[in-house]
């Protein structure tokens, strides 16, 4: 390769393009990508070689991904070749999408149910409306080769039929769309929903499988009657079980989410009965302490959160296995704020990493900006440069234990608390509000915001 003279132009991968070129050319992703054979070979050069000099090339193909923000062009002053090629790398290698896998749509948070540890009870409830701008969004990932689509909510078989739409938007290119549901419709009788009536289960869900639908990820945390006791509706179990039954009639995989809690881990007979249930070959604990992906393997466990519906005081918190007297027990728990495996946007449109340990506070939003424009911020937004740096512990003084306590059940319940936390008190510093009392009255908002007991008493 020629030395890269003083202010020569270059052409790199941008952090969206480099997950592109990783599903064309790391992982040759059997995902349909909207882009032409020059602009794949260009984009197979720029992965091998992370920069091409502008004066070299026929830049046809390449001003065509500058367009689609997957390259950029830049200008370098820079002459030690070795030097830049070892700059470029390291930023392909960190990019924060990189092994993203899954894109999570929430759409909404409304829902038919008011279960005791719900964590997003205490959200504003919202349906997204503006579908032209998720319906871009989609076509942008599937262009990083990402195959997996996963809508959650709220409950989004009460929400209409426009995430329809989406789904068929997802499956008419080979696509994989699934959907999060309690399973309420698993009912043998006529019921109305969608603005349309549907004899049984078998043809409600034969209705999602049609739409594009093939995997339906259900929750189910107990034996009977704790799960409908947690669930507050007297007979969901069942109606959980026939959905299940319905959706394998029809061809659709059938996966499933537990919450730990109350020493549900021990129970034995309970996941015999999720193993014959759903399927599954393994014990979905020994499943899940594997850390295999969540949408390979078909079971999502995870311990309950600590705030909501789910809120404990402090004194029931004492034997909460995360503690922030050690904060090493944090320091880089959680990849998924920096370096995760997904991408999740909100009903309202904003771009997180991770819907709790963020809390809202994420990159941006498809309703103002593209999400490859959004994708190629992330390094430099506040919430990714706290985890990736660590810097969050800078903000402990502004955290007030005697609202949260210091031990939790789910480590992202640490993270939601201090990054929201950060965001208000870099606000109150611009505007050169920062005190003790304005802190008070910060952490006393994100508490009663986040529905813990000891601000909702």
């Amino acid at each position: 390769m020629s030395c890269v003279l003083r202010s020569e132009n270059i052409y790199t991968l941008t952090d969206y393009g480099a997950r592109v070129a990783v599903g064309i050319v790391d992982r040759k992703s059997p995902w349909p990508q909207d882009l032409k054979d020059d602009e794949k070979q260009a984009l197979r050069r720029l992965q091998r070689d992370k920069y091409v000099s502008v004066r070299h090339v026929h830049g046809q193909a390449f001003e065509s991904l500058v367009a689609k923000d997957i390259v950029i062009k830049e200008t370098v002053d820079d002459h030690d070749v070795a030097a830049l090629k070892r700059g470029l790398t390291s930023r392909y290698l960190t990019s924060p999408v990189r092994f993203v896998d899954l894109l999570m749509l929430e759409f909404t948070t409304r829902c038919n149910l008011n279960c005791r540890f719900c964590f997003k009870d205490r959200l504003p409830k919202i349906t997204e409306q503006r579908i032209h701008d998720l319906a871009h969004a989609i076509e942008d990932t599937k262009r990083m080769g990402i195959g997996q689509f996963l809508f959650n909510g709220g409950e989004l078989t009460i929400s209409g039929e426009k995430w329809l739409d989406l789904v068929r938007l997802i499956a008419c290119t080979g696509h994989v769309a699934g959907v999060t549901s309690n399973g309420w419709w698993g009912i043998n009788e006529p019921f109305s929903v969608m603005g349309r009536r549907f004899g049984n289960a078998a043809r409600f869900a034969a209705t999602l499988r049609d739409a594009g639908i093939s995997e339906i990820m259900f929750s189910l945390d107990g034996p009977r009657e704790i799960h409908d006791a947690y669930r507050r509706c007297s007979g969901l179990y069942d109606r959980v079980i026939r959905a299940v039954a319905a959706a394998k009639t029809v061809g659709i995989r059938c996966d499933v989410s537990i919450v730990l809690r109350d020493g549900l881990e021990k129970n034995d007979r309970f996941f015999q009965d999720v193993m014959k249930i759903f399927e599954l070959l393994d014990d979905p604990r020994s499943m899940a302490g594997k850390g295999k992906k969540t949408f390979r393997t078909g079971v999502l466990i995870e311990p309950e959160f600590d705030f909501g519906n789910a809120s404990k005081s402090i004194a029931e918190r004492q034997s909460a296995p995360y503690t922030i007297d050690r904060l090493e027990e944090f320091q880089g728990i959680c990849k998924g704020i920096t370096h995760g495996m997904k991408i999740s946007i909100r009903a309202n449109g904003e771009v997180e990493p991770c819907t709790i340990g963020t809390m809202g506070k994420g990159y941006g939003n498809i309703h103002d900006e593209p999400l490859p424009t959004i994708v190629n911020k992330m390094r430099a937004s506040p919430v990714y440069r706290m985890f990736e740096k660590g810097t969050f512990v800078n903000y402990l003084p502004y955290f007030s234990r005697s609202l949260f306590g210091s031990r939790f059940f789910h480590s992202c319940t640490f993270f939601g608390i201090i990054s929201s936390v950060a965001a208000g008190v870099e606000q109150l510093r611009a505007k050169d509000e920062l005190n003790q009392e304005s802190v008070t009255e910060l952490n006393l908002r994100i508490a009663q915001e986040m529905g813990f007991a000891c601000a909702c008493q």
